[in-house]
């Protein structure tokens, strides 16, 4: 099924940005270093949003090398302050960085969250996904140690 809303695809070479994360790391996909990386847009009011984010500390927190392996939670429309508190409520330790103006995710798509993406090592975008869908998920999932480990 076509996404209408999506500005990328697999394929494409992920669109170049960096974001400051709340850790304060400045997160740039496919940047000189060849790191996996995987982004989660998300809005905090979204249910699915919080079912993706907590699925995804579940199942990759702390379980690959973050020299080789990046998974950042950018905030569609909120400010750090906003993140800062979402993820203590929440029980997060998810790497989240802040997109207020929606600058960044409108380089990816117009509409719908969660959105995720799984980006190679030279910054080629793997596999797109938008909505909650664990069996899609642990798909990605499956494909992150195969991506660290290619030569780029």
């Amino acid at each position: 099924m076509e996404d209408l809303f999506a500005h990328t695809r697999a394929g494409d070479k992920a669109p170049a940005f960096e974001l400051a994360t709340l850790d304060g790391s400045l997160f740039t996909p496919g940047s000189p270093g060849g790191k996996v990386s995987w982004i989660c847009f998300f809005i905090i009011t979204c249910p699915y949003c919080i079912k993706s984010l907590r699925f995804l500390q579940d199942e990759l927190e702390g379980k690959f090398d973050r020299e080789w392996f990046d998974l950042v939670a950018i905030g569609r429309e909120h400010e750090s302050g906003e993140l800062a508190g979402f993820r203590t409520r929440y029980g997060l330790t998810i790497n989240m960085a802040a997109d207020p103006q929606r600058s960044v995710y409108g380089l990816f798509a117009s509409q719908k969250v969660p959105r995720n993406y799984l980006i190679d090592r030279s910054g080629t975008i793997v596999h797109q996904s938008r909505g909650f869908r664990p069996d899609e998920y642990q798909q990605m999932i499956g494909q992150i140690l195969p991506l660290i480990n290619q030569s780029v």
